[in-house]
């Protein structure tokens, strides 16, 4: 749950992380909500879910784009904003490619 998303956010925050986003793709739903806890601040972002199956890339995709909009000078709020919605156009476009029988985002 959303609930649990944040607790486990929390948890990692006390642990000694300074921001910690927590992906909300595995829970049921029309739509995926994901988390970032910064400092005290959560944002939460929700899109519609995008029907694909068997799809490879998404967290690494998710965290690249984060990083360069970060080294753009972008907030962290504002880098997660973009990233998410970056990986739902990908999302959107995604193929198949080779043999492998999953999605890539390209």
């Amino acid at each position: 749950s959303v609930a649990d998303m944040r607790t486990a956010a929390e948890v990692l925050r006390a642990a000694g992380a300074q921001a910690v986003l927590v992906k909300g793709a595995r829970l049921e739903g029309p739509r995926v909500t994901d988390l970032l806890l910064d400092g005290d601040t959560v944002t939460a972002l929700h899109i519609p879910r995008i029907n694909v199956t068997d799809v490879h890339g998404q967290g690494c995709v998710l965290a690249t784009k984060l990083a360069s909009e970060l080294a753009l000078g972008a907030s962290l709020p504002d880098a997660f904003r973009r990233a998410k919605e970056y990986v739902a156009q990908k999302l959107a476009s995604s193929m198949m490619i080779g043999h492998g029988g999953a999605r890539c985002l390209v």
